[in-house]
């Protein structure tokens, strides 16, 4: 059951990325490509490493992965929707770069992401929260 969780969440995590990479490639990623250029990260680069972005609204990423057929239980377990102490659901990740992380097989496991605009209130950075198959202490990145 468990393997077959894990299947379930990396492909969870395969339709977000398509989705980050989307909307890196599109009119509302303009920020975030201006943001990687600065950065010295040529398109090269960028699509070498799979570099996404997130936009600002609170539920674009969840909207996309319900569209594509994956349950919100789904979205919420993977850390790609957050919960508030309100009950209110949120994409954890908005108006940031995404980074994939991923496993020694290839597979993406979890995101890194880094605000665009400043914002005191917010953390330069975040990564997806741990789950199944992102346990930061388990990963070998050499």
């Amino acid at each position: 059951q468990k393997a077959e969780q894990a299947n379930t969440l990396h492909e969870v995590m395969a339709a977000a990325q398509a989705w980050f990479v989307e909307r890196l490639a599109s009119a509302e990623g303009e920020k975030a490509r201006a943001s990687l250029a600065t950065r010295g990260f040529n398109q090269r680069t960028v699509d070498r490493f799979g570099f996404g972005y997130a936009p600002e609204g609170r539920s674009q990423l969840r909207d996309a992965l319900q569209r594509a057929g994956v349950s919100l239980e789904l979205s919420i377990e993977a850390g790609l929707v957050g919960k508030g102490e309100d009950g209110a659901l949120f994409d954890r990740m908005r108006g940031r770069v995404i980074f994939p992380i991923q496993n020694h097989t290839g597979k993406i496991i979890g995101f890194g992401a880094r605000i665009i605009k400043s914002n005191d209130r917010a953390p330069k950075y975040i990564n997806t929260p741990e789950n199944e198959i992102y346990i930061k202490s388990k990963i070998n990145f050499t």
